[in-house]
């Protein structure tokens, strides 16, 4: 089962330089990327039998810094490196394009990026 330090640990390797946080967010930062699995309500069964592949629902909340524009242009970064890595596992989807959701009470701007890692099972 691939688990949300995992998935933290291969997008620390595509962020090297940014702080990249498993299952929560730390507030006191100003700039760093949260992995998050999302609940779907499904479970992927295979049909006869049991699967060799299933899925990750993920999220990261991009929380940076005080301007929209650069909490866009980074969530728009991370979007398309995701993409661009797809090739790690079996596939990757993107759900939807960033979405900017605001300010926290700190007046940090955070965006959130969805995406589905598809992998094969041991």
């Amino acid at each position: 089962m691939l688990t949300v330090k995992a998935v933290r640990d291969w997008l620390a390797t595509l962020f090297p330089s940014d702080t990249v946080l498993a299952g929560f967010l730390d507030a006191n930062l100003n700039q760093c990327l949260a992995v998050y699995q999302r609940d779907t309500g499904v479970w992927n069964q295979a049909i006869g039998g049991n699967s060799t592949y299933q899925r990750f629902y993920g999220k990261v909340l991009v929380h940076w810094g005080t301007a929209s524009d650069v909490c866009e242009a980074k969530a728009d970064t991370v979007f398309n490196t995701i993409l661009a890595n797809r090739s790690q596992y079996a596939g990757i989807t993107m759900d939807r394009p960033p979405v900017l959701i605001g300010r926290d009470n700190r007046g940090i701007f955070e965006a959130v990026v969805i995406f589905t890692i598809i992998y094969e099972t041991e």
